[in-house]
């Protein structure tokens, strides 16, 4: 059974008449919406984080889900840095809860099982990583293929201005579950607005582009990229998975 998924991330909406970097991140998610109705039909929908511009705001989400929900479509997502897990919970995820103020949660196909882990704090609770390391030992026993989505990048990626200010804060232990693991498990997040793919252990890192404005992932310093935003098509089957990022 093929099945594909399309990943947005770092949409950043701003309050009305606010433009982040000189950036309308309302129009450009609205832009990235158009694209990804040329790429239907698809199974999911994944939102990765950072739906808020600074600061979590009911009046954003409401909005963002007024747009996202009008396609044919089935949504879940994740909570980045500048969301409110119980919210993102509230407004796309209400089969979900959070728990202990993180939004992490499993889903099960025929052939995959897609974890969704919370790293609102930059980091990750020994609860979390316990639930995770006990549901890989699942997975493996009903022979079920690994997917993760999470908002910022397990490990450093070479940016040098996001790995040195923002990076995920605890790499080493969610890396001593995840490299025990015998077979390649797929990450795909954002948060560093920038496309790139990296091999960390038996893991493969896609970072996918914001669908406000990118990042030069070349720079010391904070510098913007003018490449368009764009989305993340996932395209998977029994034994196969495989991605591409689709510009705007």
């Amino acid at each position: 059974m093929k099945k594909r998924i399309i990943q947005i991330t770092d949409l950043h909406i701003a309050p009305r008449g606010e433009y982040p970097y000189g950036h309308d991140s309302r129009q450009t998610m609205i832009t990235t919406l158009d694209l990804l109705d040329r790429l239907l039909p698809a199974d999911l929908l994944v939102l990765t984080g950072d739906l808020s511009y600074r600061e979590p705001d009911e009046q954003i989400y409401r909005w963002i889900r007024r747009h996202i929900f009008s396609f044919d479509i089935p949504v879940t997502a994740i909570s980045g840095n500048h969301d409110n897990p119980d919210m993102v919970c509230r407004f796309f995820t209400p089969t979900h809860q959070t728990i202990n103020g993180e939004l992490y949660y499993q889903i099960q196909d025929m052939h995959h099982c897609y974890y969704f882990l919370d790293t609102t704090s930059s980091s990750i609770s020994d609860s979390q990583l316990a639930w995770l390391d006990s549901s890989l030992h699942s997975t493996r026993d009903s022979n079920l293929l690994p997917m993760i989505f999470m908002h910022h990048p397990p490990c450093l990626c070479g940016v040098p201005h996001m790995d040195r200010k923002y990076p995920f804060k605890r790499s080493e232990d969610l890396g001593a579950i995840l490299h025990a693991y015998s077979g390649t498990i797929p990450i795909f997040c954002g948060h560093y607005h920038t496309e790139k793919t990296v091999h960390w252990g038996n893991c493969i890192v896609h970072i996918t582009p914001s669908t406000c404005f990118e990042i030069d992932q070349f720079s010391d310093s904070f510098a913007l990229d003018p490449t368009p935003p764009g989305l993340r098509v996932i395209d998977t089957a029994a034994d196969y998975v495989g991605s591409s990022v689709i510009r705007v």
